[in-house]
């Protein structure tokens, strides 16, 4: 048996008995950084959380639930959703920075994105250039951390606070209360 070392301790585990459904690493963790054995933690959390999803809405039974419980469950894996797609935007642009075509089998890193997550390449370009504006749109990259806002309201308002920064707080603040075609046109004036 191929053996590797388990994070972060250096004791040698075989492959048979390692949780993880990840490509292995195959290193020892001695000098291995913390922040690397924080990503591969982060990782591990990605899989726990998308793996108990899918085992819930495997189980998902819409006739047996109540009104309420039905909205209170889509509350709930609406903000599932936001929190998803904010991970996936901030992941974006590294995505970007990261990108070979002749790996990925796409031209550009919208064309790899869209092709991965099932949209169009525009979905995709917005994505990329929302995830550039956010080390610049620090309550904008806060908001969409918390889930409060969705990707559509993030890509909107980045690029209004990108025209006008002093516009940025208000702006955060304005879009969970109105709907995204008020939202945007609020932004066109900001611009």
């Amino acid at each position: 048996l191929r053996r590797r070392p388990r994070c972060p301790n250096d004791v040698l585990t075989s492959v048979a008995a390692c949780s993880s459904r990840r490509p292995q690493i195959w290193c020892d963790t001695r000098g291995v950084s913390e922040r690397r054995i924080r990503i591969e933690r982060m990782f591990e959390d990605a899989l726990e959380v998308r793996d108990r999803l899918a085992a819930l809405v495997d189980r998902l039974d819409p006739e047996a639930v109540s009104g309420s419980a039905a909205r209170e469950l889509w509350a709930v894996l609406d903000a599932s959703e936001r929190l998803c797609a904010a991970g996936k935007t901030l992941l974006a642009r590294r995505v970007a920075q990261t990108h070979r075509p002749e790996t990925a089998g796409a031209k550009t890193a919208a064309e790899h994105l869209a092709r991965k997550a099932g949209t169009s390449t525009g979905v995709a370009t917005d994505a990329l250039d929302t995830s550039a504006r956010l080390p610049r749109r620090p309550a904008v990259e806060q908001a969409l951390r918390r889930g409060e806002l969705s990707a559509a309201q993030a890509a909107v308002v980045s690029a209004a606070a990108a025209a006008d920064p002093a516009a940025e707080a208000r702006l955060v603040e304005l879009a969970p209360r109105v709907s995204v075609p008020e939202l945007r046109e609020e932004c066109a004036r900001v611009k």
